[in-house]
């Protein structure tokens, strides 16, 4: 990341979003593909791992894809919650 306050997204780390309305949703990152900038930068594939409450946990093992920049603790962001 470029940021100095946010980790380096890696393989094996647990993020969580911090969407409030979807609190409890987590990922594993399983890879990062590299995508130029005007696609919109770098994407981490991810594994759901536990969904929030107002999600069906049928997701629960599928695959996702985050953008790395959104990887932030924020508002609409993800914080790391363990590391790989």
């Amino acid at each position: 990341m470029t940021t100095t306050d946010s980790p380096e997204v890696e393989p094996g780390q647990v993020w969580e979003n911090d969407d409030p309305r979807m609190a409890g949703h987590r990922v594993r990152v399983e890879r990062i593909t590299r995508w130029s900038a005007l696609l919109g930068g770098d994407v981490a594939v991810c594994t759901v791992v536990a969904v929030a409450r107002n999600v069906s946990r049928d997701r629960i093992g599928r695959t996702t894809r985050i953008k790395v920049r959104r990887m932030r603790p924020g508002a609409r962001g993800y914080r790391l919650v363990q590391e790989g």
